[in-house]
């Protein structure tokens, strides 16, 4: 279902002390790996019940697992996919929400002690599967690495009273792991087999808990979206859209995929985010395109870091930049020379990040795929579209700009912007880049009101192209009161002083507690051969089969397109 969010225009500037809390949000990465069943040679765990009960006795984690400050050696689970540190049970669902249809959120915010300290592997309403549910734990390795699973078996998502929605799978099985001494925490999801139950929505939670103030929730937008598409949420950004993990039949999670939290060690650097435009328009300097912010997440502060990035594949580039010092939970991003992108192709973007003596090194490394085109730009791809929109409620002339990274002149011809609002009035202005510190300045062009439609984009042609110089802004003027609703994907923290807020002409830069990326494509004119459709011109909104198709082409070169000589097809 798509829902409209209310953009705030007040910027958040707080932050939450999270100070014995050995977890971080940005210190948390999406895997895929095996996936192996314990349920021959784990030890079997007695429930009070297999369906709505917990573990009848606390489980033997077999070493010392810090969580949030607290040296646990046992730990509790609960049939509905919930593992609480200690020796007293976990809560179910059913103190929460009544099914798997209703929001489950409120398992991050609530003081009810039951939900303190907990690990939510797959949080919801559980029940039978295709056997008997089962239940095992396994200790192996050797101290001081050593492993401890426990495993969730033959479950599946319960049907909603009446059977009003039913279940997507018929069985699903899961993992939680501990780390010795590192204390990282693993979800990993097994094999879920599909019901043949008809297609919707389910809502489950994942991420880890240690109290109403200190969490890190997974937020995945909707069912229809893959498991890899999720973000992890703290409490600030929780608050601005609960964590959730929808589910549905036809989106399993692949086999082996999980969700890691990184235990807080003493010298650990990692990278936190990569900012890396997935489709951009070649050029023989390029810059901005691709930055990584990198976050020391170690208790001591760190010297000698080298952050390198490389480019592989259409174009090459490589390059380290060394941060002299980090402080401890210190961040920074890290921006790179110019380089020639003059290959027009697919490269794979490398980042990595080391210092002497790191003690996690699975998170120095993120890799990014990136399209350099002849003139099409696109941020973000439509594969992170969560399906919801951002703009204002009750509030007419407020617009949101985000910045289009260039180099040298070019000439805008067409901007393309998904919308969730249909007949919703709205107006795109093009502004350069040249005001305080680089916020949106000049403006260049501003488009005839027009509305938003149901036709997945609104595309406005130019009339005549715009010339920009270097980096500029796209902003959308919000016209009504009704809330625009500009389609987005989640990026969590934020690409820095990429996108403001602007009300009349004034513009105020988007916190990174915000991590709405509005969705955008823009073509900009070319020397080469460029012809693209327009609009479907018939039908129109009352058809029948008998009806002809007809479409708009337009020339978006700078060149004469000879249609004798360089015929075009269309094709659909």
């Amino acid at each position: 279902m798509k829902r409209i969010l209310l953009l705030i225009t007040c910027v958040l500037t707080g932050t939450l002390s999270m100070a014995q809390f050995n977890y971080s949000f940005t210190n948390a990465k999406l895997t895929v790996g095996s996936y192996t069943d314990i349920s021959t040679s784990g030890t079997a765990i007695t429930m009070t019940d297999a369906e709505i009960g917990s573990s009848s006795t606390p489980v033997n984690i077999g070493f010392d697992f810090n969580f949030n400050g607290t040296v646990f050696t046992e730990c509790m689970i609960h049939a509905d996919g919930i593992l609480r540190f200690g020796t007293t049970a976990p809560g179910s669902h059913s103190t929460l929400f009544t099914n798997n249809a209703s929001a489950s959120s409120s398992v991050y915010t609530t003081t009810n002690a039951a939900y303190q300290n907990v690990v939510l592997a797959l949080f919801m309403d559980l029940v039978q599967g295709t056997a008997a549910p089962a239940y095992h734990s396994i200790t192996e390795g050797i101290s001081p690495n050593r492993v401890t699973t426990l495993q969730w078996k033959n479950l599946k998502d319960n049907n909603n009273s009446g059977a009003t929605t039913q279940s997507q799978f018929d069985n699903l099985e899961f993992q939680v792991k501990l780390y010795e001494t590192s204390n990282d925490i693993q979800i990993i999801y097994g094999n879920f087999i599909p019901s043949a139950n008809v297609t919707s929505g389910r809502i489950a939670q994942a991420g880890i808990k240690a109290s109403s103030t200190v969490f890190i929730g997974v937020k995945k937008g909707v069912s229809i979206n893959p498991f890899g598409i999720s973000e992890f949420l703290d409490p600030v950004a929780h608050a601005a859209y609960n964590a959730s993990l929808p589910i549905r039949k036809t989106v399993a999670p692949l086999l082996g995929f999980s969700y890691r939290f990184y235990g807080q060690r003493n010298t650990d650097i990692n990278i936190a985010e990569a900012y890396v435009d997935t489709i951009v328009a070649k050029s023989a300097s390029a810059s901005n395109h691709n930055r990584v912010r990198v976050k020391n997440e170690g208790t001591a502060a760190l010297a000698n870091i080298d952050v390198t990035m490389q480019i592989t594949g259409a174009n090459s580039f490589s390059q380290t930049i060394n941060i002299a010092t980090l402080a401890t939970g210190a961040d920074q991003t890290v921006n790179f020379s110019a380089y020639d992108i003059s290959n027009t192709g697919n490269q794979q973007v490398l980042f990595t990040a080391a210092v002497a003596g790191d003690e996690t090194t699975e998170n120095n490394t993120l890799s990014k795929q990136q399209t350099v085109s002849n003139s099409f730009v696109q941020p973000l791809p439509d594969t992170l579209n969560h399906q919801t929109g951002i703009g204002f409620n009750n509030q007419t002339g407020n617009e949101v700009a985000i910045k289009i990274y260039g180099t040298g002149t070019r000439k805008i011809a067409q901007i393309r912007v998904p919308f969730v609002s249909y007949q919703n009035s709205i107006q795109f202005k093009i502004l350069e880049d040249d005001g305080t510190a680089n916020a949106p300045g000049t403006l260049l062009h501003t488009s005839v009101a027009r509305n938003t439609n149901f036709d997945n984009e609104t595309i406005y042609n130019l009339p005549v192209p715009v010339v920009v110089n270097g980096d500029y802004y796209i902003s959308v003027i919000q016209n009504s009161l009704t809330n625009m609703g500009w389609m987005f994907g989640l990026q969590y923290p934020l690409q820095p002083n990429r996108f403001y807020n602007g009300s009349f002409g004034i513009y105020t830069v988007q916190s990174s507690d915000r991590g709405f990326h509005p969705l955008i494509k823009v073509v900009e004119e070319n020397s080469l051969a460029d012809v693209g459709i327009v609009a479907v011109t018939n039908p129109l909104c009352t058809y029948n089969s008998a009806n002809p198709v007809t479409v708009s082409l337009r020339n978006y070169s700078s060149a004469i397109h000879d249609f004798a000589a360089n015929p075009v097809t269309i094709s659909g």
